[in-house]
């Protein structure tokens, strides 16, 4: 399963990288072309949530998407991002590897 996401989740980046156009909402459009709102749905309907793994570069890289995502007033990602970090679904790690 972990597998089949990160494939889904490098097609997602890639598919973004090749529109050469980095404003937010094309992202979003692939995002919901590609069904990803259901794994926020999953995330919450699962009692033993897992935790996401983010390094100190990890979350400083999220905490800097999460400025843009407030200065150009995208609600709904602004919403998700602070349900999560209010939620602890974040863990914080020294490295990518378990």
């Amino acid at each position: 399963l972990m597998d089949a996401f990160q494939c889904d989740c490098q097609t997602l980046l890639t598919r973004f990288e090749l529109t050469y156009n980095t404003h937010f909402q094309n992202f979003c459009e692939i995002w919901r072309e590609m069904q990803f709102s259901l794994i926020f749905d999953v995330y919450y309907m699962v009692t033993d949530k897992a935790k996401f793994r983010m390094t100190l570069s990890d979350w400083k890289c999220l905490m800097d998407l999460h400025q843009k995502v407030k200065v150009e007033e995208y609600l709904d990602a602004n919403y998700i991002l602070c349900k999560l970090i209010v939620d602890r679904a974040f863990i914080h790690c020294l490295s990518d590897i378990e």
